[in-house]
């Protein structure tokens, strides 16, 4: 996958990367700091939350090396 992200999409990945515990998921109370939507109030993983609050899909290759 070859997708553009702004400066502010990278700084939003690092950010839940820094929240997630060493599975890589985020506590459902740790969602809270990225978004006021209660419906993303849930433990998720940082692919699945970076992609919610973008609206585009998780580069594993960019993200995780």
């Amino acid at each position: 996958m070859n997708m553009k992200y702004t400066t502010e999409e990278i700084a939003l990945e690092a950010a839940l990367s820094g929240a997630a515990n060493e599975e890589g998921t985020i506590q459902a109370a740790d969602m809270m700091q990225f978004t006021n939507e209660p419906t993303l109030h849930i433990t998720m993983s940082v692919s699945r939350a970076f992609s919610a609050l973008t609206g585009k899909s998780y580069d594993t290759d960019r993200f995780c090396d």
